[in-house]
């Protein structure tokens, strides 16, 4: 799977097992321990004191083939110059960079302040947008979290949007959270989100009056802005809004989960940062992030296609146990929940379910039951090996795991059927259980 090569692309040597399981362990899976970082930065060492770099076999022998790059002797990054991963490859769906991908995974503290954008320096302008144009722009894949998706992914999260039964459903309700998130997001010294926020690629010349005419901002910074909202589709450097707007981002558009290719379909909850590249240019699109959403409607953020489908049935399901008088709230974990599950005993752990559930009794409010779904989207063998480890931490908790195998294809039919049967099935004993305890 792994090997090592030169700067040229030159095989060097291939990896034996136990080094591909070592860099598995410490860069490809979420959560590795202490150890296995250990080893697997000692081969990073090695590889970069030698001047050479690690070749991935994911593409299947395709020439250019993917490269990780080893950095400050201790972890790998993936060169932007090489195509993508395969999308199941661990390398691409797992972190290639553990420790700060998990720290970027945890709820940030209150108060955390986002700063966007740095003091302007000679020659920004001009490096930015030759940047843009030579390569950093249009879309690239990504499963990390920048400084930009953090902020997204706050502002939802504050709005409650990622939960369903107790957040804000319908367009109006989650904008309306959205822009009451915003007040109490930071970013910068008397620079709340709100102040700087639209939510219409067609608002852009709004956004850039209210950014020419603000007078103060914050030390080290520079006018910026961010335009959230839904996209339908994105084509290169242009997002195409739900509403037909087309908007240029000068920079990359980093779009989260798997997909090859300069197109990708929606709908994706989108955060373009519009910035001024040197603090004295006219501010402009400079990049963007873009997360898979529910719906053109309901912005509730998730990590595929796939995911869609299994929210779908999950809530047919809620819509069936509200008729028996029981209330299901499904929630979409945005961040790590390891703290949930482990309290403080293992730091290093990296616990994010694709959803978790509750079931109240609708008479009494009465807590009955907890669950936990995955879905199982690919079907290769590292996948299956990460869910299995996730399996065996949830199963070990109070609570119902539940899977629902969307891997697509003649067969998912059938598998979408065997999961509203473990559903009902799952629903009809919570509910027994709760008429033998209330007899």
């Amino acid at each position: 799977m792994l090997s090592v090569v030169d700067r040229n692309g030159r095989r060097v040597r291939m990896l034996d097992a136990a080094e591909v399981e070592a860099m598995l362990a410490a860069f490809a899976r979420p959560g590795a321990t202490a150890a296995a970082r250990t080893r697997g930065a000692d081969m990073v060492r090695k590889a970069q004191q030698r001047n050479s770099w690690f070749r991935c076999a994911c593409l299947d022998g395709t020439e250019p083939a993917p490269i990780l790059v080893p950095v400050a002797e201790s972890h790998i990054r993936r060169s932007p110059h090489h195509p993508d991963h395969a999308d199941a490859c661990p390398f691409e769906m797992g972190d290639a960079c553990s420790a700060a991908h998990a720290r970027r995974l945890r709820e940030p503290e209150p108060g955390d302040v986002f700063r966007l954008v740095g003091a302007a320096r000679p020659g920004d302008a001009a490096a930015a947008v030759a940047g843009a144009r030579t390569g950093r722009r249009g879309v690239c894949k990504t499963f990390e979290r920048d400084k930009l998706s953090q902020l997204l992914f706050k502002l939802l999260f504050d709005a409650q949007v990622h939960r369903v039964g107790r957040g804000p459903r319908g367009p109006v309700e989650q904008w309306e959270a959205v822009y009451r998130a915003a007040r109490g997001i930071p970013l910068g010294e008397d620079l709340p989100l709100s102040d700087v926020l639209h939510t219409d690629p067609g608002q852009l010349d709004l956004l850039l009056g209210c950014l020419r005419s603000r007078q103060r901002w914050p030390r080290m910074s520079r006018p910026h802005g961010v335009l959230v909202f839904v996209a339908a589709r994105i084509e290169g450097e242009v997002i195409v809004s739900a509403s037909g707007v087309r908007l240029v981002v000068e920079g990359p558009v980093a779009v989260f989960g798997p997909g090859r290719g300069s197109r990708r379909t929606g709908p994706f909850i989108v955060a373009v940062l519009v910035a001024s590249p040197d603090g004295r240019a006219p501010p402009v699109p400079m990049k963007a992030y873009a997360q898979p959403c529910w719906s053109a409607e309901d912005i509730l953020p998730l990590d595929s296609a796939r995911e869609r489908e299994t929210l779908d049935i999950l809530v047919r399901f809620q819509a069936w146990m509200a008729e028996e008088g029981y209330a299901v709230g499904i929630t979409k974990p945005l961040y790590d929940r390891a703290k949930y599950y482990f309290g403080d005993k293992d730091p290093d752990q990296v616990v994010k379910p694709d959803f978790e559930g509750t079931v109240h009794a609708v008479a009494g409010h009465r807590f009955l039951r907890t669950f936990v779904t995955e879905t199982m989207g690919f079907d290769t063998s590292e996948y299956r090996a990460k869910k299995v480890r996730l399996k065996q931490i949830l199963t070990g908790k109070p609570g119902c795991y539940l899977e629902h195998v969307a891997h697509g294809g003649a067969a998912q039919a059938g598998n979408d059927m065997r999961f509203r049967k473990d559903l009902l099935a799952f629903g009809k004993l919570v509910m027994q259980a709760d008429k033998r305890k209330t007899a």
